[in-house]
């Protein structure tokens, strides 16, 4: 028998997933708070008509060169966007390491659930 999960928080997934019975799958908690910070990264600012604050100028580095400069300036732009709108979590540390392998960059981002006091780590690739 399924367990029930506490549920503090949650949304629909991003990726418009399925359940097991058909239905969009419902992310809790963590998942939920995945999801909200992929919004806000891959959101542009402006995009959101009644919200023009939300999201991230992440589409600045798209076109600049695959460099640790860039990766530095994408790591601050990552770390403002989470502080600013992401009340949640508590960013500790963001990781932007370029990857000439890959065409892109490796991102980890390290913080703390905030009501929950938990460690939380969240890892992507964004492709240049």
């Amino acid at each position: 028998m399924d367990e029930k999960v506490l549920e503090l928080w949650s949304d629909v997934n991003n990726k418009l997933k399925l359940d097991r019975i058909g239905d969009i799958k419902k992310d809790v908690n963590l998942e939920a708070i995945e999801g909200a910070i992929e919004n806000i990264l891959l959101t542009r600012k402006g995009e959101r008509v009644m919200r023009i604050s939300f999201g991230s100028v992440l589409e600045w580095y798209l076109m600049e060169p695959l460099s640790e400069a860039t990766a530095h300036k994408i790591a601050l732009e990552v770390l403002d966007a989470l502080s600013r709108q992401e009340p949640r979590i508590e960013v500790k540390k963001v990781e932007v390491v370029a990857d000439h392998r890959i065409g892109g960059y490796q991102v980890t981002i390290e913080a703390v659930v905030r009501e929950l006091n938990v460690p939380f780590v969240m890892q992507r690739v964004l492709v240049v």
